[in-house]
């Protein structure tokens, strides 16, 4: 499962968080119509992903640094390459 949601290019961010849910997303859109269709069409058609809670973000107060990802998806994209060779 970690290996798709890197190949998503809407979501920015992914971390494994303790409490009720597993990961923490931060994902990109346009409109709530193309985040509706990223989490009902794609990201729940994910194996392993049983249900998603999403938070809509109303202002930026202070942004994020500049995204690093090619450091970050460059091994996720490495390590699924390896993978569809072997299955």
């Amino acid at each position: 499962m970690e290996i798709a949601i890197c190949l998503f290019p809407e979501i920015l961010e992914c971390y494994t968080t303790s409490g009720d849910f597993d990961y923490l997303l931060k994902v990109a859109s346009n409109d709530l119509k193309s985040l509706s269709a990223l989490l009902t069409d794609r990201l729940l058609q994910v194996p392993g992903v049983a249900g998603v809670c999403s938070m809509v973000c109303l202002k930026e107060i202070k942004p994020s640094a500049l995204c690093r990802w090619r450091i970050e998806l460059e091994p996720c994209y490495m390590e699924w390459m390896a993978s569809r060779k072997l299955g």
